[in-house]
């Protein structure tokens, strides 16, 4: 959470974007990129490239009107955030059908995996409060963006607490233990105490909608594919 926070300090937000369309979103914020000297021009062809690449086969487009668009290549040495909210929301393919407003954009090298795990995870626990996206959705600047941080880190204390313990002392992602299984159970024990809670708290009206969505959604493609290979090979 803490790259996020400076890179809304460093003033990498755009507050509605007038656009509706995947393309021309992407073709805005990469320019303001290279404009602001934050990617060069030759890596601006390849990071749309693999952006749109990626659109091509699964929309970056979540639930609840966010989507998080994220590419890695070599040729970025430093992770890269960029917020953009959209003037009006716009149909960008999220399973939930919810028209996408918010989007998070995550660039960066590809030997970062574990600092991108992580900065994935707090963007995507940030989106998911709902009094968060109430608040970024009225902020009129950077700094009211970062009061609705402030208030979602008061209302998760300890959540945000361990997120910056662990970026202080550089504990991201798995690291190797030099023990059989030892990075499993380093990460059962730290997450033990709050297992309950991911059930209590994860079980509402929306999880339980989205939990049956997701059956269906997988499963009538299955049903299809084996009605089809009963008939072309005679059962």
């Amino acid at each position: 959470m803490h790259l996020l926070r400076e890179a809304i300090e460093a003033g990498n937000l755009w507050l509605d974007l007038s656009e509706d369309q995947v393309e021309p979103i992407f073709d805005h914020v990469l320019d303001h990129l290279v404009d602001s000297n934050v990617i060069s021009h030759e890596n601006r062809g390849v990071i749309l490239t693999e952006l749109l690449s990626n659109e091509s086969v699964s929309s970056s487009a979540l639930s609840d009107s966010v989507a998080i668009p994220h590419v890695y290549i070599d040729e970025l040495s430093e992770p890269i955030i960029y917020f953009v909210r959209l003037a009006h929301p716009a149909n960008l393919g999220a399973a939930d059908g919810i028209a996408t407003r918010f989007i998070f954009f995550l660039l960066g090298p590809t030997h970062a995996g574990s600092e991108h795990l992580n900065t994935l995870a707090a963007i995507t626990s940030l989106a998911s409060d709902d009094e968060f996206r109430y608040d970024i959705g009225k902020s009129k600047s950077k700094h009211e963006f970062l009061s609705a941080m402030d208030r979602f880190q008061q209302r998760h204390p300890k959540q945000y607490d361990e997120e910056t313990s662990q970026a202080k002392s550089g504990h991201v992602g798995l690291e190797f233990t030099g023990k059989f299984g030892g990075g499993v159970r380093e990460d059962i024990a730290r997450r033990l105490p709050h297992y309950w809670n991911d059930f209590t708290e994860g079980f509402n009206l929306k999880c339980v909608g989205s939990i049956f969505f997701l059956l269906f959604a997988c499963l009538a493609p299955a049903v299809l594919f084996a009605g089809l290979m009963g008939v072309y090979t005679d059962n």
